[in-house]
């Protein structure tokens, strides 16, 4: 998967998100080290992609 990355047949926040699925969705890490941010809005934290 990450060769699929590196030769842009992917971008960093489907790798991210693929990546935290296939880690067992236990962590934000994946997401958050490849694309994603904690966004806190009206009191609630959510993820945002920073991909287009």
């Amino acid at each position: 998967m990450k060769n699929e990355l590196e030769k842009g047949r992917i971008d960093r926040c489907t790798y991210g998100h693929m990546l935290w699925h296939f880690t067992g969705r236990q962590s934000f890490k994946p997401l958050l080290d490849n694309g994603f941010v904690m966004e806190e809005k009206n009191g609630r934290t959510n993820l945002k992609s920073t991909c287009e």
